[in-house]
């Protein structure tokens, strides 16, 4: 998923980018926040209405009606779809269909690696002090006189210590704002949203998508090297994807009633809410 998914999605963009297919693409990033407003609602009525979700697996329930696998997989069946020239009546004659296919999906992933990796630790860290909050309970009993006096001594000597200690929180908290940032960079800037960015960026430079992809010139050995190593993309998620689902679901956690309604939110609800926008 590091290093032959990125080859592939370069190798796709680069040869599909033009200015102007990007000036037509404008709807998936709407398209992508759409589904995760659209998904997370669900997600709230399932957890608290219809399928009575376990505590402890519900934010998690939440946030997976939201934010779907939105590049692996469909790039998987995606080219798995158009390197077969018929499917029923479905016919693909055109030989770029799967760059295309890579070419909106990656337009729609870059958007949706920033909302996951800033909306939803935000979404996370706040469902889940809500659900510590809800269990907790307010089951506190007020101390006696004596303890009550301590924490009034503890108070005042607490008071004596913060104008000193306020220069430290401060830096401090410009620290813990920093690390956070970066870490939401890192995050939203990962392999495949990279080479979807340099795929874009080859794309639209001519020069460069030429001198790399033409047979025959300078730096056309790293377009064949670059393909090579895109081959083996779909067969080794198709590997990994097996591995995973090889032993099963574990419903542990999980019970089949909030899994199936996950299921059906990502694979029926929001894609028929989708098409019927567009038509």
């Amino acid at each position: 998923g590091k290093f032959f998914l990125p080859c592939l999605l370069w190798t796709s963009l680069s040869r599909t980018v033009t200015a102007g297919t990007l000036r037509e693409l404008w709807i998936m990033p709407v398209l992508a926040m759409m589904h995760v407003v659209i998904g997370s609602a669900i997600g709230y009525y399932v957890v608290l209405r219809a399928c009575g979700t376990r505590r402890g697996f519900r934010t998690v329930t939440v946030l997976s009606c939201g934010f779907g696998n939105s590049l692996a997989l469909p790039v998987v069946i995606s080219r798995a779809i158009t390197k077969n020239p018929t499917i029923g009546d479905l016919v693909f004659v055109d030989p770029d269909d799967g760059d295309k296919c890579a070419l909106y999906l990656s337009v729609y992933v870059i958007m949706l690696s920033l909302l996951m990796w800033s909306l939803g630790p935000y979404l996370y860290h706040r469902r889940v002090a809500l659900e510590e909050s809800a269990g907790e309970g307010v089951n506190r009993v007020n101390g006696d006189a004596e303890n009550a006096g301590m924490r009034d001594a503890a108070h005042s000597s607490d008071v004596e210590r913060e104008s000193s200690a306020a220069g430290d929180t401060t830096l401090t908290n410009n620290d813990d704002t920093k690390r956070a940032l970066l870490g939401v960079a890192r995050n939203v800037f990962n392999a495949n949203v990279n080479a979807c960015l340099l795929g874009i960026l080859t794309g639209i430079c001519t020069p460069v998508r030429d001198i790399i992809f033409q047979p025959g010139r300078a730096f056309s050995y790293v377009g064949y090297s670059a393909d090579s190593l895109a081959d083996a993309a779909i067969p080794s998620i198709l590997l990994i994807i097996g591995c995973s689902l090889a032993n099963g679901p574990d419903y542990k956690m999980a019970d089949k009633k909030s899994a199936i309604a996950v299921l059906i939110t990502r694979f029926i609800i929001i894609p028929f809410i989708t098409i019927g926008l567009y038509y």
